[in-house]
Parts: structure tokens; C-alpha cells; sequence
């Protein structure tokens, strides 16, 4: 099954960065007044969802248009993510989910975990930065050489790490919610190495 992306109304979203990442064969749910960001990027949504406090119902489209309540306990995002996992879809990407208001950018961190704990896998990506959401696991990272890379302790008071083909490894390390020792990595090889032996974390991938 290909990717689901969604595509939020957030102003920090680079239009060139979006029209590079997208793939042809995604299928596209646009988060209220993020479907005015794909038009602009060439894109044809699938799906748009949202109380359209940001911009106008769109009606020359052939997206389906779900309008949701001004007031209701999801964001707009939410529930776009919500949509996308009853749809069966296990690789969800979320554009323009950081670097605008504080608050929505950690309700979107918090939605990865929500990804995470329906066997999906969530990342919140900009043209600078990458992140997801890890769980007892393992995972190889591949051809990102040189790439800034930090962990941290997500939703658990601590979670035991090993970290290989870093500058700085671990070895069932453990890292704990309120301190801040998982920033600012460096990955070193070709195929580095994360596993999760307990707990959960958030991991950033951050180009200079």
C-alpha cells in the first residue's frame, strides 16, 4: 500500500519541499486549509478534512470534503490521521506539523505516539527536520551520514537504548524523561542502528 501524507494549513509550509517529497503515488488528506498549500504544489488531494476555520469549504474539487465541528476534541490533524489508519494504512507522513504555534506542534509529536500504539508508523517532517516515534524495537537508519540525530524519553519516565554507527554510542544506555543527554548525535556510518530494549521515544533527524 503506498504512503498516506497529510498536508496541514500551518504558513510554515515550504511549497518547492512539498511538491519535492510527495510522491506520485501517495494518497493525499488535507488538514482544513492545507489543501490550498496543494494546490499550490500541483497536488490533487484525495480526501479534506476539517472545521474550515482557516479557509473556506472548497468546492471545485474532486476530493471528498469532510466538514467537522468548529468545537470538538480533535484537531483538524487528528482526525486526518484517525481517517488514514481506518484506512489501513501503516506509513503516515504529516507535512507542516512543526515550527508554527507550540502547541500544535506537540499535539502532533503526541499523535505520533497515537500512530505508534495502532502498529502504524508516523513522521512529522519539514525541509530541515524529521520525527517519529520509536517502541521496543529496532531500527536501521540508512544513508543519512552526517545528519544530526537526538533521542528522548517519550511518554515513559525513561527508556533503555543501544545506538551504534553514531559519534557517541550506547550500549543499553538508559535515558530519562527530564534529561536532556539524547541531543545533538551525530550519525557516522552508512547503516546506523537504534534499538529500544524498554520504554519509548521520540527521535530527530536535523540537517545543518
Amino acid at each position: 500500500m503506498s504512503r498516506c501524507v497529510i498536508i496541514s494549513s500551518s504558513p510554515k509550509i515550504k511549497i518547492s519541499f512539498l511538491r519535492d517529497e510527495v510522491l506520485s503515488d501517495d494518497f493525499i488528506i488535507c488538514a482544513d486549509g492545507g489543501y490550498k498549500h496543494a494546490e499550490k504544489a500541483g497536488l490533487v488531494p484525495n480526501i479534506i478534512i476539517g472545521d474550515f476555520d482557516s479557509a473556506e469549504v472548497p468546492s471545485n474539487t474532486n476530493a471528498t470534503v469532510l466538514k467537522l465541528p468548529i468545537k470538538k476534541d480533535d484537531t483538524d490533524t487528528f482526525s486526518c490521521v484517525k481517517e488514514a489508519l481506518s484506512r489501513g494504512f501503516d506509513e503516515i507522513i504529516i507535512f507542516g506539523g512543526t515550527g508554527g504555534r507550540m502547541d500544535h506542534t506537540y499535539a502532533n509529536i503526541s499523535v505520533l505516539s497515537y500512530i505508534r500504539s495502532h502498529n502504524a508508523r508516523g513522521t512529522l517532517i519539514d525541509e530541515s527536520n524529521s520525527l517519529m516515534i520509536i517502541s521496543d524495537e529496532e531500527m536501521l537508519i540508512e544513508n543519512k551520514c552526517g545528519e544530526r540525530f537526538s533521542i528522548f524519553a517519550f511518554g515513559c519516565e525513561s527508556c533503555v537504548v543501544t545506538l551504534s554507527g553514531f559519534e557517541y554510542e550506547l550500549e543499553k544506555g538508559r535515558l530519562f524523561a527530564e534529561i536532556p543527554l539524547g541531543i545533538s548525535n551525530v550519525i557516522t556510518a552508512d547503516t546506523a542502528r537504534v534499538k529500544i530494549d524498554e520504554g519509548s521515544a521520540v527521535i530527530i533527524f536535523s540537517k545543518e
